[in-house]
């Protein structure tokens, strides 16, 4: 049973696939700071 504030209670959508997303904007940070070998790291955890 979920609560309020639970995050992981079930939903019937399927999730949005964000590989693209996440490739496009590891490129756009890179060209931005002028460094081809700037590591991006992404996470799921939530915001502090």
């Amino acid at each position: 049973m979920s609560t309020i504030g639970d995050n992981k209670r079930p939903t019937g959508k399927k999730a949005a696939d964000t590989e693209p997303f996440k490739r496009a904007l590891t490129g756009c940070m890179r060209a931005i700071a002028g460094d081809a070998s700037l590591d991006v790291t992404f996470s799921g955890d939530r915001p502090g």
